[in-house]
C-alpha cells in the first residue's frame, strides 16, 4: 500500500474526478515523484523520487501518459477551478497571459519537433534556433501577497503547435493564435460570467481574437506602424449599397495616439 502525504493527498483529490482508480494512484505517485525530484523530472527520475524504482516496472509510468484514459484539457480546467478559488477574489477579473515555449529535444524521430525560433535564449548566445517541441501555454496570472505582491504565472493548459512544412503542408493546421483562442474560449465557457483579462506578446495579435465577448479585454503590443480602423457599424445603413464593410473610419497613426493619450502607471518597479 502506498502512501500520499495527507498535505499533498488533499489537494490532489480535487482532481480525483479525471482519472480512474488505477490511473488516479499512478498520478499520485508521479506527483509525489516530482515533488521530492532535486534534478531533471523524467518519468524514471519521478519513480526513483517516489521510491517506486524496482517496485513498478517502468512502464506503467510510461503508459500513464501513453494510453490511459484521461484528458488533459478537463485536468487544467479543474486545476484552473481551484486556483480561482483560492487566488483570485470574488468578482475581480481573471487574468490570463497566452505565450508559446520550445522544449528543446534530441533525435529525428521525436513526435512533433521541428526547427523553430527559441525567444528565451540570450541574444548573441549563436542558438535562437533549437530542435524540439513547441508548447502554446495558458497561464493564470496571480498576485502573492508573500512575495511583496510579485505577479506570477501558474499554467494550466497547453497545446502542441506543429508549423507547416513541406512533409505536412495541411493549410488548416492552425497557428500559435489560433490554438491559443481554443485554449481560451474553453476557459471562457468554464466562466461564464467573469470578466476576463488577456495579455499576450505581439507575436500572437492577429485575428484569431476577433469576436471575443464584450467581457474580455486584450492587452497586447501592436507593430508601430499598424494601421487602426474604428469598428465597422453594426447595422447597414438605408440605401446602402455594396458589401458591409469589414473595417471602420481609419484612425490616426499610433504615433499621433500616443502623443494625445492619457498614461496611467499601473506597476511600479524597484
Amino acid at each position: 500500500m502506498y502512501q500520499v502525504p495527507s498535505s499533498l493527498a488533499g489537494l490532489l483529490s480535487l482532481l480525483r474526478p479525471c482519472f480512474t482508480q488505477p490511473s488516479f494512484q499512478t498520478f499520485s505517485m508521479l506527483m509525489v515523484g516530482f515533488a521530492g525530484r532535486v534534478r531533471d523530472c523524467t518519468v524514471t527520475g519521478m519513480l526513483q523520487a517516489a521510491g517506486l524504482a524496482g517496485e513498478w516496472h517502468h512502464s506503467r509510468a510510461h503508459d500513464f501518459f501513453a494510453y490511459r484514459r484521461w484528458d488533459p484539457d478537463e485536468l487544467g480546467l479543474l486545476l484552473l477551478d481551484f486556483l480561482v478559488s483560492v487566488f483570485v477574489k470574488v468578482g475581480a477579473p481573471i487574468r490570463l497571459a497566452v505565450d508559446d515555449t520550445l522544449f528543446g529535444r534530441s533525435g529525428r524521430r521525436v513526435w512533433g519537433a521541428h526547427y523553430l525560433h527559441d525567444g528565451a535564449q540570450p541574444e548573441g548566445s549563436g542558438r535562437r534556433t533549437r530542435w524540439g517541441n513547441c508548447w502554446v501555454v495558458v497561464v493564470l496570472v496571480v498576485e502573492l501577497q508573500c512575495l511583496g505582491g510579485r505577479l506570477i504565472g501558474l499554467p494550466v493548459l497547453f497545446r502542441l503547435f506543429r508549423p507547416k512544412d513541406d512533409q505536412h503542408p495541411d493549410p488548416e493546421r492552425p497557428s500559435q493564435p489560433e490554438l491559443a483562442r481554443g485554449l481560451i474560449d474553453m476557459v471562457l465557457k468554464r466562466f461564464g460570467a467573469r470578466i476576463v483579462e488577456l495579455v499576450m506578446d505581439g507575436a500572437y495579435a492577429s485575428n484569431a481574437w476577433r469576436g471575443l465577448p464584450d467581457r474580455v479585454t486584450v492587452t497586447t503590443r501592436m507593430r508601430s506602424n499598424a494601421a487602426v480602423h474604428e469598428l465597422p457599424a453594426p447595422q447597414r445603413r438605408a440605401g446602402q449599397m455594396g458589401r458591409t464593410p469589414l473595417k471602420g473610419k481609419k484612425l490616426p497613426t499610433l504615433a499621433e495616439i500616443a502623443k494625445t493619450a492619457i498614461f496611467r502607471a499601473l506597476l511600479s518597479w524597484m
